[in-house]
């Protein structure tokens, strides 16, 4: 099954949510009406790993999730040598996120690590 590719860039101040077709040649991502186009160069792009959490919310790369696997919070980042998305904790393993939804826990985005960092230790 194919999913979906959207991504999401922070910019300081927010996200900037974009697909493939809103980036130019250039690196920049913007829409005619924008005075000032976002550039991609040196920010962490951010993708959408083709779940939702309970409540139909996309789950992205850098959110922080509430699980109800043993109380787990944490963010997800995905790790090249595995191929998969993990769900990360300081000082723990990370737990793969498709374990979590095949054994049926549910995942809740609660913030990401731009905009709510202090949620990741609360």
């Amino acid at each position: 099954m194919k999913r979906e590719r959207k991504y999401r860039v922070w910019d300081g101040t927010r996200m900037i949510y974009f697909d493939l077709g809103d980036i130019d040649n250039g690196g920049m991502i913007g829409l005619p009406t924008w005075d000032n186009p976002i550039a991609l160069l040196d920010r962490e792009v951010m993708d959408f790993v083709g779940l939702l959490d309970k409540n139909k919310k996309e789950v992205c790369e850098s959110d922080i999730l509430k699980t109800e696997y043993e109380g787990l919070v944490g963010f997800v980042k995905y790790v090249p040598s595995q191929a998969s998305y993990f769900l990360m904790r300081e000082g723990l393993q990370g737990v793969q996120l498709s374990w979590l939804v095949e054994k049926c826990y549910k995942i809740e985005v609660i913030g990401d690590i731009y905009s709510t960092p202090g949620l990741i230790t609360s």
